[in-house]
């Protein structure tokens, strides 16, 4: 079940300099993390894809939110 999904897109994915952030809460128990990083992949093989966490408990968004605040300074 997908419930919280994001995607961060830094800049234009044209161009492909900027990395593409993933943060779910999907686990990586199954496939659908390598699923989505494939569909990525099929528009761009050359996009650089950065995990940044894919254990977000379902439906909190403030642990999503607080997530994303710690990697903000990080991210381009």
């Amino acid at each position: 079940m997908i419930t919280i999904s994001y995607i961060l897109l830094t800049l234009d994915l044209v161009h492909a300099k900027s990395p593409v952030v993933l943060m779910t809460d999907f686990e990586t128990i199954d496939g659908a993390v390598s699923t989505m990083k494939e569909v990525i992949y099929s528009v761009d093989q050359n996009i650089i894809i950065k995990d940044l966490t894919h254990k977000i408990e379902s439906f909190n968004t403030q642990e999503a939110g607080y997530s994303l605040y710690q990697a903000m300074e990080l991210l381009p």
